[in-house]
């Protein structure tokens, strides 16, 4: 006989024989199980996490490959089963769990941006109708010295208006560039 692979490494041979025989190995395989949640997020791409992700989160469940059963004769030591060791980190294929948990911080990063492009929405529309408020005053003033200060005290309310709401805009700008270089980087990095 050849050498044989066991799925779990760094246990011993011995040690799964003797759990075999004792009659283990079916609750062990049991417990190994995990389960996890897929959905599809805007562009049609599948978005995977260990909670439902969504509306159309489909449950799945991994299981242990079934074992073969054990051969009848006594093992000897040139058919002493291998344990195949796990590749170093650097090597190992990217995607997992650390994929899945990208693809979630990708999604979580986009309606970042989305929510706050609605917020410069909302505020620029707002900072549009208090102007549109106060041109629609200027009618009051008259052609004197007092409506050239009503004006006056007119355009100054309304550029403190425009350098309130602009601070204000500015600021979610900034954040919303910093969350793109994000989810650049987050696709650069995970394929997405």
């Amino acid at each position: 006989m050849g050498n044989k692979e066991i799925p779990m490494q760094g246990v011993s041979w011995r040690v799964w024989m003797l759990a075999a025989a004792l009659g283990v190995l079916p609750a062990v395989e049991a417990a190994a199980q995990t389960s996890y949640y897929r959905c599809t997020d805007e562009y049609g791409r599948p978005v995977f996490s260990q909670r439902p992700c969504g509306e159309d989160a489909t449950r799945k469940t991994v299981s242990p490959q079934p074992r073969q059963a054990a051969p009848a004769a006594r093992a000897q030591p040139d058919d002493a089963p291998t344990v195949t060791p796990a590749p170093p980190a650097a090597e190992r294929p990217r995607g997992g769990w650390d994929k899945i948990e990208a693809s979630n911080r990708l999604r979580d990063v986009r309606r970042d941006i989305w929510r706050l492009e609605g917020v410069v929405a909302d505020l620029e529309a707002e900072r549009d109708a208090k102007i549109a408020a106060l041109d629609r005053n200027r009618h009051a003033a008259a052609n004197n010295l007092a409506g050239a200060t009503y004006l006056e005290s007119l355009a100054r309310e309304k550029q403190g208006v425009i350098s309130q709401y602009e601070s204000r805009i500015n600021s979610l700008y900034r954040d919303i560039e910093r969350l793109e270089r994000e989810q650049d980087e987050l696709r650069r990095e995970h394929d997405l």
